[in-house]
């Protein structure tokens, strides 16, 4: 599938269209990272002034470069499934904590690191459950289970707010350990490759609170667009006004019946950004409206 001449197509978008993405298997090709495909789209929404918003299990040191290389250094990001919001100058308020040095303020909305590294380390020590973290791994070990160069398994490996697991052991003992976490207060979901623990964040949660400060900076409540191809991005795609469900390139994510609904769920035939590519031109060529009908 080639990219869509957007400049030849008359597309007109809603002036409070948010658009959230998740970006391994989804806007990033879950093998190469390849993100061309969808080069047409971003540039588009870019001049359109639309926001896209990265909603990803990734850390904020491996967004550093990577917002860069999408254009999207305009606009917020999440990181690690949730766990913290990232936002840049024009979307502060005033009662936000101070900015960092690269001028970016970090709004944490799930569990700290430590945390949840010592709930994990106490249920193994307790119960004998078979998996490594990225604490475990290390960044070595983190590079062999990704297949990504030194320098960003390192930056893969600075967490914040999440530990993601290579889960070792069975499925009933995983059905458990997850029993474990959320008597603790935290949560376990499934990303493209790893389980990752967290707090009470998730994708959909900071969907909740970014559209919140999007109505308090613009006074109107934004349409929102999410797309994402895991199980840790249901959150998102249920709570946005319509979603894409990118299919996945190693398994896809079980469907709760109430999402199943056409009218605001798109399933795409591609995978990866060529799939990413499919649910813009479904919602957006021929307009929200026209699909609604």
């Amino acid at each position: 599938m080639h990219e869509p001449a957007l400049e030849e197509i008359e597309v007109s978008l809603p002036d409070n269209l948010m658009v959230l993405t998740d970006l391994d298997g989804s806007l990033l090709d879950h093998h190469s990272y390849d993100w061309q495909p969808a080069a047409g789209w971003l540039r588009f929404l870019r001049e359109q002034r639309v926001p896209v918003i990265a909603n990803t299990s990734k850390t904020a040191a491996e967004l550093g470069t990577l917002r860069q290389e999408l254009g999207l250094t305009d606009y917020p990001c999440v990181v690690e499934n949730g766990g913290c919001v990232l936002l840049p100058p024009g979307w502060r308020a005033t009662a936000d904590p101070a900015m960092d040095e690269q001028g970016w303020t970090r709004i944490h909305l799930g569990a700290d690191y430590a945390t949840l590294r010592r709930a994990v380390a106490a249920l193994r020590e307790e119960h004998g459950y078979a998996f490594r973290g990225f604490a475990d791994l290390g960044v070595e070990g983190v590079q062999q289970s990704t297949g990504l160069p030194l320098a960003k398994a390192q930056q893969a490996h600075a967490r914040e707010a999440s530990e993601p697991l290579l889960w070792e052991d069975s499925e009933a003992r995983l059905t458990a350990f997850r029993q474990a976490l959320q008597q603790q207060g935290l949560s376990l979901v499934r990303g493209g490759r790893f389980y990752h623990v967290t707090g009470r964040s998730s994708k959909g949660v900071a969907l909740t609170w970014l559209a919140g400060r999007y109505h308090q900076l613009h006074g109107v409540q934004p349409l929102t667009l999410a797309l994402g191809d895991g199980a840790n991005d249901l959150p998102m795609l249920a709570t946005a006004r319509y979603g894409v469900l990118i299919r996945g390139a190693d398994y896809q994510p079980l469907l709760p019946s109430f999402m199943d609904d056409p009218s605001r769920l798109y399933r795409t035939a591609s995978t990866g950004p060529t799939g990413w590519v499919e649910g813009l031109d479904y919602w957006l060529v021929a307009g929200l409206e026209h699909n609604n009908e």
